[in-house]
């Protein structure tokens, strides 16, 4: 948690001392579009420095919705691709792929280093055998654990 804290703060502060920079050029949409993606990026190696999971998903979607933006505007023009439904679509376009990515790679991490493809055996969770139970806190509903087990490629 304080991990996460501290990537927040040095993503806060990097966009303090950049927004105080940016009033030494002339204003320009671009200009704030790339202090902020410099800002998150900022962020974003922080909290790899920090090992803080949340902040390295959070400020890594915030870059690449930013990125995604500017390139929009870019493409597009400023007047163009402005409203909430836009920034909110791209902010969760990135948010999703940046968890979705870190997710897998932890899945990946927890099977073991085989390459299905190549014909060699990988290992997945699979519903197991064993009789659903159930807890006096789950009010009648059932669990039934997970097993990790080698399925070998087809």
């Amino acid at each position: 948690m304080a991990a996460n804290l501290k990537a927040a703060f040095a993503f806060w502060v990097a966009l303090t001392i950049l927004t105080r920079l940016g009033h030494l050029v002339p204003p320009d949409w671009t200009v704030s579009a790339v202090r902020n993606i410099l800002a998150a990026g900022i962020g974003v190696w922080f909290a790899f420095r920090f090992r803080a999971r949340v902040a390295q998903i959070a400020l890594g979607g915030l870059s690449v919705a930013l990125i995604s933006l500017l390139v929009i505007h870019l493409i597009f023009g400023i007047e163009a691709a402005q409203g909430g439904p836009t920034y909110f679509a791209v902010l969760m376009a990135g948010l999703l792929g940046v968890a979705v990515a870190a997710l897998s790679r932890t899945l990946t991490r927890r099977g073991h280093d085989s390459n299905p493809a190549n014909g060699e055996s990988a290992r997945v969770l699979m519903p197991s055998a064993e009789e659903p139970r159930t807890s006096p806190s789950s009010e009648g509903h059932e669990s039934r654990p997970f097993r990790l087990v080698s399925v070998a490629a087809v």
